[in-house]
């Protein structure tokens, strides 16, 4: 028997490269002890791909069935599905056995005791607002999980600082309907992990200095607070989670204004690694099926560096879009109108709007930059009885421009024009 370890998994969490090593090839059986919160996939060179569970020992007896084991094995963590009440360990042994060395194949779970609410490895996030001097009774730190974050924040710290003296109490709140609090001031999610790229955090954190009443879904911790002393109402092992959608707001309520108040919200965000498949340049997806479900975004995209949706489209078929406004804008330029809904437009079609026709002919200009093939006037405005009748010549049509006639002798105003190429 020969090992190799112990190793520390979340070192390898992508960005980062994977675990490989070379053992040896003639080898019947390697050991996997994986004491970790983290799923692994296990590629032993030659051999078919395995996703190996979190806290987890197996004996895995080599195949050759896909082909001939070289003896290089790569391992990729990938995913962190473990909670604070799970083990605190993060280490990965691997052994392996020749021929006879192993008499059965053995699968054991692992279920070592937790012992510190961050011990998961997931990045550990928190949100901390100052008041210097309260202008009300009643200071709030709020922190959102948007609802198609996948991700479940757990919160291990909710601390408050106050140098009031009058009884006031810190109050940790939870509201899972109605969306995002979004109060007036905009906190920042800090991640505490020093590492490149920093991990980023799917909350909205805000806060505001107020005393009106928040409805809540449920009330989990209530402290009284001393004077000028920092407390923590989420002691170990208390924790919270946070699911898609919901809010996790702190709160104290003075008796008096004119405080310093400080607040700390601390949590941790699962960790999601996408699988590496093969790369295609062109096609992402061949369909998109999202049936019975209630309202919600089946595409939405942001270039870097806008603050609003670029392209968003529900489920019901509604559809927001940048390029609808910019295309707008241009026809509304040209003098044409806007368009409510968009279904297929020819790029060779213009509208033109609010033009005076001469009796004796009028040239027209249009940017198809084609002869139109179909030009439809229509009279926007007209007096009762007036029998105003535009003619087109299209002979002298072309690409820029054509010559339209009033049969009034006054000429008439107000004329559109639809244009096909």
């Amino acid at each position: 028997m020969k090992s190799y370890g112990p190793y520390t998994v979340s070192q390898f969490l992508s960005p980062a490269s994977s675990l490989r090593f070379k053992v040896d090839s003639n080898i019947e059986y390697f050991t996997i002890q994986n004491n970790s919160p983290y799923q692994l996939n296990i590629e032993p060179g030659g051999s078919e791909m395995i996703n190996f569970p979190e806290f987890l020992r197996q004996d895995i007896k080599v195949s050759q069935a896909s082909g001939t084991f070289n003896g290089q094995m790569t391992i990729q963590p990938v995913v962190n599905i473990t909670g604070t009440t799970r083990g605190t360990s993060n280490t990965l042994w691997i052994f392996t056995y020749t021929k006879g060395e192993l008499p059965q194949a053995q699968v054991i779970q692992l279920s070592p005791p937790a012992i510190i609410a961050t011990a998961t490895g997931k990045p550990i996030f928190s949100a901390t607002v100052g008041f210097g001097a309260t202008t009300t009774i009643g200071q709030n730190l709020n922190v959102f999980n948007p609802p198609n974050s996948g991700v479940v924040m757990e919160f291990h710290s909710a601390k408050f600082y106050t140098n009031d003296s009058t009884g006031p109490t810190g109050n940790v709140y939870t509201l899972l309907t109605g969306g995002d609090l979004n109060f007036s001031t905009p906190v920042s999610a800090v991640s505490h992990d020093a590492i490149e790229p920093l991990p980023v955090s799917v909350a909205h954190c805000t806060a505001v200095d107020s005393s009106s009443f928040i409805s809540f879904t449920t009330n989990p911790e209530t402290i009284n607070l001393q004077q000028m002393v920092t407390q923590d109402a989420l002691s170990f092992p208390d924790h919270i989670k946070l699911y898609p959608g919901g809010n996790l707001f702190i709160q104290v309520v003075s008796g008096t204004t004119n405080h310093v108040v400080r607040l700390t919200l601390k949590w941790t965000e699962d960790v999601y690694t996408p699988p590496i498949l093969g790369v295609n340049l062109g096609l992402i997806a061949n369909q998109i099926i999202n049936e019975g479900n209630p309202l919600q975004p089946v595409l939405q995209a942001t270039k870097q560096g806008d603050t609003a949706e670029d392209i968003l489209i529900n489920n019901d078929g509604t559809l927001t879009s940048k390029g609808i406004a910019t295309f707008n804008a241009l026809l509304k330029a040209l003098g044409g109108i806007q368009f409510p809904t968009i279904g297929t437009i020819s790029a060779g079609f213009q509208m033109i709007g609010d033009t005076t026709i001469a009796n004796a002919g009028t040239s027209v200009s249009h940017l198809l930059g084609v002869t139109p093939k179909v030009i439809l006037p229509v009279l926007d405005a007209g007096a009762a009885g007036v029998a105003d009748v535009i003619k087109i010549n299209y002979g002298t049509a072309n690409s820029t421009s054509f010559t339209a006639y009033s049969t009034n002798a006054a000429g008439t105003g107000n004329v559109r024009f639809f244009l096909l190429a």
